[in-house]
């Protein structure tokens, strides 16, 4: 029995860590354990600088790493080429955020009888930022083309797929929605708590997002450590987003934060494990983010505090235990009744759904039908 080859189109890959590597590399590892061969094309060190480096590269699968050139888009695009000279595949998947594989795919498909599947892990363009320029109605021409031509169009949300239904109605029936997810989560499910009082964890983005939301949460902390209230907040990410100076800007209680720096996944998820609860601050009407996948897995209750209402927001819902708020004296009262309750699980059982595995059985699926389809024609 022949395997099934598959060309995968991901500027960033393992060895990389930043999110935009972990979807494709997932679903690299989970075909190839499948017995799918599997080549990915995709840019260096070069590209994305002072990364940490440390996502382990699936086993058995064939890396093509583009060199470092000023070309970006262009050296990718004959990278792709190149391969497809030399190799027959059976489909191709892009993952899109950078865009630069749905420039070229269209005309690629056409030149190698090649079915294609397109990942928006987000949207190439919000509608309200469009204007009526030759760069902007350019953008949109490209972008139909490229699922008018396309096997299958696949997004990351609910929100971002009716987004797109909205704009391309005539190619609704090609498009899918499957979860991010998060990864496998048990060898972290029993790390011992490590700090006293009520921990809570944000894993990522702080201040980026939102800054007003981001201090919402140290003053409502604030207030209740003057209450007596032993909680503190926990920061893994970037020493750029680190809220240290907020805490003077304030006039904060310093026990209220502590920055931790930026760390590996698996040490980021170790640490997050022996945590209380789990933070995010977020902004966008639509769009999840991934850290809400991880903080599923390992079944810590949510602390959302941004837009509402959002597609995020919208999201936490369906699980038992979470906050969603914005407001300092609010946020003060339900994170009280958190510490009071002893509040330590989203849900009484884990959530199994939103695991990588599951997501990506969902992806196989999808694309054993587009190569079937693609045999058929």
């Amino acid at each position: 029995m022949n395997c099934k080859k598959i060309l995968i189109i991901s500027p960033a890959f393992a060895p990389c860590t930043l999110v935009g590597a972990a979807r494709m590399t997932s679903l690299v590892d989970y075909l190839i354990k499948k017995n799918y061969k599997v080549t990915v094309v995709c840019y260096g060190r070069w590209m994305f600088k002072g990364n940490l480096w440390t996502r382990k590269i699936p086993s058995g699968a064939k890396i093509i790493e583009i060199s470092e050139t000023k070309k970006i888009r262009f050296s990718l695009f004959m990278g792709v080429i190149s391969e497809l000279i030399h190799e027959k595949y059976d489909v191709c998947i892009t993952s899109m955020g950078p865009f630069y594989g749905q420039l070229f795919m269209w005309f690629i498909s056409a030149l190698f009888n090649l079915p294609y599947i397109l990942d928006y892990r987000d949207l190439w363009f919000e509608d309200g930022d469009m204007k009526k320029n030759v760069h902007d109605l350019l953008v949109r021409g490209i972008e139909k083309l490229s699922i008018k031509h396309s096997s299958a169009v696949v997004f990351v949300t609910e929100g971002n797929l009716e987004i797109m239904k909205s704009r391309v109605k005539k190619y609704s029936s090609k498009m899918y929605t499957i979860y991010n997810g998060c990864e496998n989560m048990e060898g972290f499910q029993n790390v011992r708590k490590q700090q006293e009082g009520y921990c809570i964890c944000c894993v990522g983005k702080y201040l980026y997002y939102d800054k007003n939301a981001a201090v919402a949460l140290l003053e409502s902390i604030n207030c209740l450590r003057k209450q007596g209230v032993n909680i503190r907040l926990f920061h893994i990410g970037e020493e750029s987003d680190s809220a240290a100076d907020i805490l003077r800007e304030y006039n904060l209680d310093t026990d209220c934060y502590c920055f931790l720096g930026e760390k590996s996944y698996e040490d980021s998820m170790s640490i997050l494990s022996g945590m209380d609860a789990a933070v995010i601050i977020y902004r966008h009407e639509t769009g999840l983010g991934t850290k809400v996948f991880d903080y599923i897995g390992l079944n810590k209750p949510i602390i959302y505090v941004g837009k509402v209402p959002s597609e995020l927001s919208r999201f936490i819902t369906q699980f038992e235990n979470y906050i969603i708020d914005d407001s300092v004296e609010s946020l003060t009262d339900k994170l009280g009744d958190f510490v009071s309750n002893n509040v330590i699980k989203l849900n009484r059982e884990v959530e199994n759904f939103y695991t990588r595995d599951c997501q990506n059985k969902e992806y196989e699926v999808l694309i054993d039908d587009v190569i079937q389809r693609g045999k058929s024609k």
